[in-house]
């Protein structure tokens, strides 16, 4: 057996109305006081019905609304008025509660993720200093040392002079190379072109094959956006030489549009390694920081491929 269609207030008040309408047009219904006084009457009633579902319905929407901003589950749709427009209300704040969680929930990660690149930093830091520059100090101290007990041997005190130096030079060169991974002042001097060539330059010294290819219509961009890009490429060479065990890179960076392309390829694995999915994520807030996205791809045995795309100039706040 079927059950019957149950049919609500607000599917039968216009129903109602158009009869209402129907029955007043009629000829001889409105002759006479009484008459006109009922159908008056009636529609009376109609708009009182009719006010009462509309405050019941968006007693409902706010009730729903408020359960939401609560942080209660969403109200099924079945508790809710059938009228349309309270449901698409409904419906829209859901998807704007949950847009909201999703964000939160995102910045909690993004929070954790930067927490642990901080720590990650300073443990680089620290082993830099402890293992590199502590180990020339000692070394220098103790050929210093050694002066003294020398002082009657000139050739002794001419060996202890050089790996003095070395030594220096060695620290020196260090110091150096921590200062430009803190802050890179060459590219105060530097173009993006030459800035890029002298990280595939670097990664090629280290063993790697990296070449370069770079569209002359670029325009240089200002030194905020270039130390970003900079950073990012940066760390995207560093996850290949950590973690992708490639020996070739095709670095390409062209203009598109408006915007600035940049694209990676190398021949590594292609299989994702512990600790690299923190550079990932280090790049994409790069990207989007810069206004634009970052896209990768790992295809195993065929490497990794990465492509950033960003506005060549800042949007205007």
């Amino acid at each position: 057996m079927i059950a019957p269609k149950r049919i609500d207030l607000p599917t039968l008040l216009p129903l109602a109305a158009a009869a209402l309408v129907v029955l007043a047009a009629l000829p001889g219904v409105t002759q006479g006081a009484a008459p006109l006084y009922g159908l008056l009457g009636l529609f009376g009633l109609l708009v009182l019905l009719c006010l009462l579902a509309i405050r019941r319905a968006l007693r409902q929407a706010l009730a729903a609304v408020e359960a939401l901003c609560a942080g209660a589950r969403p109200v099924h749709s079945t508790c809710l008025s059938r009228l349309p427009e309270v449901q698409r209300l409904v419906g829209h704040v859901a998807g704007m509660a949950g847009a909201l969680h999703s964000a939160e929930t995102e910045n909690r990660r993004l929070q954790q993720t930067l927490l642990q690149a901080q720590e990650q930093e300073r443990n680089r830091l620290g082993r830099t200093l402890h293992d590199d520059l502590g180990q020339y100090v000692a070394g220098i101290r103790a050929q210093a040392g050694l002066f003294a007990l020398l002082a009657d041997d000139p050739q002794a005190v001419r060996g202890a002079s050089q790996r003095l130096d070395q030594h220096c030079q060695a620290l020196q060169q260090g110091f150096h190379a921590l200062v430009r991974d803190l802050y890179p002042v060459m590219l105060d001097e530097l173009s993006l072109e030459q800035a890029v060539r002298q990280l595939a330059a670097q990664r090629s010294a280290a063993g790697i094959d990296c070449r370069v290819g770079f569209d002359a219509r670029l325009p240089e961009p200002g030194r905020e956006r270039k130390l970003q890009l900079h950073r990012l490429l940066q760390e995207a060479l560093t996850n290949v030489v950590r973690h992708a065990g490639a020996r070739n890179v095709r670095l390409r960076v062209r203009r598109r549009g408006a915007d600035l392309c940049l694209s990676l390829r190398d021949d590594g694995h292609g299989r994702p390694a512990a600790g690299q999915g923190v550079g990932l994520r280090s790049m994409s807030e790069r990207a989007r920081g810069l206004g634009g996205e970052l896209h990768y791809r790992g295809r195993p045995g065929r490497g990794w491929t990465l492509y950033l795309r960003v506005p060549l100039e800042e949007a205007s706040a």
